[in-house]
């Protein structure tokens, strides 16, 4: 078969090479003279160095002779001219077209190109397909844990298909696609036999994954739901409160738990599931169903809102949808004394006595400040990541913490290495003093030295206890 390719970029280049391999005769016109000699040398084809919407050039290459044109450059009006002009002027019988916006497959099509492809288009129809596994997963857990109470993210079975809405909240909103073949209108949360296989593979992927084996192993040993140091409380998301400031309660195993029990327990769950992962049984899935509600519930001291908003975000144009409102932990805590008994509630009180809280992006350009409670909380994430810096206006938080106090370093955005080079324009940082110590700290006044004083002293009582006789000296004699 004949095919004339027009584009000789990765994609052109990629479609001629595999027509190659599959017996077909491959014509590539490209504007790109250096392309083109790529093309001619690696594949050993014909190729005309030209423009693919110009007679002269589809004529050279025999367009009156061939099979099937296929149009891949970058732009939508070259490939749809190029198919017009095959199909309707030299009667090519299939004409394929590129077409890098979506909002202009119907156009394509509407205007003579037999078959226009779109991979924005196929890529999003396999997100929404992988979308719709996650909710199905996510229903099934919460069909499975009543005391979570998350009834409310139930939502495939509240779509109304034929006006193509759902009611959430009392609320009805419209939705941009109500294209869902994997899901059964019947048995929405029920995974077709191609769905549970995916997902059988990926947990297969995953599990046999020695770098994910790394990183999970190292997880477990060095980290911990919160860390008490030196007086310090650091944790990473929140403390759940309700409305009147007192801690929220979560039923796990039909007990209540609040405050630091809550944490300890889901401490506990969380490596209870990852020690049994190869056993498994029914309190592990359980365990693994909690770790997901860490992720996304509303109790979760890790997730610290009211509700995740996926399905609204991506099915749902009106942003009034998308709000997940924050914990009342985040109102509560610019008040020092609520700061002070959280401080409490896990062992520590003083002046010197902080909460070091992540998770939520601080919002300098707005004029949020990281310091809250009267100084006895700070809030380090900045947004490092520079997906935030549009919204903090920084890139992050260095906290130091040594012998003479607390310093917070703020830090600019890094522009580039051009710049570092050129305009002598490095990472600037800026730094405040937090607390500063009348004295310097010694190491006997830190949790490590309070450590090694107390193996000092276990040591100093064996020996004493050595000399007086009371442990007698061992036969070491063969």
């Amino acid at each position: 078969m004949n095919v004339i390719v027009v584009g000789g970029g990765k994609v052109g280049y990629y479609l001629a090479e595999t027509l190659l391999e599959h017996g077909h005769k491959p014509f590539v016109i490209e504007t790109d003279k250096e392309i083109c000699r790529k093309i001619a040398n690696n594949l050993d084809i014909p190729v005309i160095n030209g423009d693919g919407t110009t007679l002269g050039a589809l004529e050279s290459a025999g367009v009156e002779h061939c099979d099937a044109f296929v149009s891949v450059t970058g732009q939508d009006q070259v490939n749809l001219i190029a198919c017009q002009l095959a199909k309707k002027r030299y009667g090519v019988e299939r004409t394929v077209a590129r077409v890098n916006n979506p909002k202009n497959l119907k156009v394509m099509k509407r205007l003579g190109v037999d078959i226009p492809v779109s991979s924005t288009d196929s890529i999003a129809r396999l997100y929404k397909a992988v979308l719709m596994i996650q909710f199905k997963l996510e229903g099934q857990a919460i069909m499975r844990n009543p005391s979570f109470c998350m009834e409310d993210r139930l939502l495939l079975d509240k779509i109304d298909y034929q006006n193509r809405s759902i009611t959430i909240g009392g609320v009805t909103y419209a939705l941009e696609d109500c294209d869902f073949p994997t899901v059964d209108k019947n048995d929405p949360y029920r995974l077709t036999d191609e769905e549970q296989e995916i997902v059988s593979e990926l947990r297969t992927s995953f599990a046999h994954s020695p770098r994910l084996q790394e990183h999970m192993e190292f997880l477990y040993r060095v980290g911990s739901m919160y860390l008490c140091f030196n007086e310090n409380l650091l944790y990473h998301g929140c403390l759940p409160m309700n409305e009147d400031g007192s801690f929220a309660e979560l039923v796990i195993d039909g007990k209540m738990y609040a405050g630091r029990d809550l944490m300890d327990i889901l401490d506990q769950k969380s490596r209870f599931a990852w020690v049994n992962r190869k056993k498994g049984g029914e309190d592990q899935r359980k365990a693994v169903d909690l770790m997901w509600y860490m992720w996304c519930g509303k109790k979760s001291p890790l997730f610290g809102r009211d509700r995740m908003t996926t399905f609204e975000r991506c099915l749902i144009e009106d942003k009034s949808a998308h709000t997940e409102p924050k914990n009342a932990y985040y109102r509560h805590t610019a008040d020092p004394a609520v700061c002070d008994r959280i401080l409490r509630e896990f062992g520590l009180e003083g002046e010197h006595a902080h909460i070091i809280n992540g998770h939520m992006p601080v919002k300098i350009k707005d004029g949020e400040s990281p310091i809250h409670g009267g100084g006895k909380m700070l809030i380090i994430d900045g947004g490092f990541s520079r997906a935030y810096q549009k919204t903090t206006g920084i890139a992050g938080y260095t906290l130091v913490y040594n012998a003479h106090g607390l310093k917070l370093i703020s830090h600019e955005p890094f522009k580039s290495r051009e710049d570092c080079v050129t305009r002598d324009d490095d990472i600037l940082s800026k730094t405040e003093i937090l607390e500063s110590l009348p004295e310097p700290q010694k190491v006997a006044d830190s949790d490590i030295g309070r450590e090694l004083q107390t193996q000092i002293d276990g040591l100093k009582q064996l020996l004493a206890a050595y000399r007086s006789g009371t442990i007698k000296e061992a036969n070491l004699r063969p």
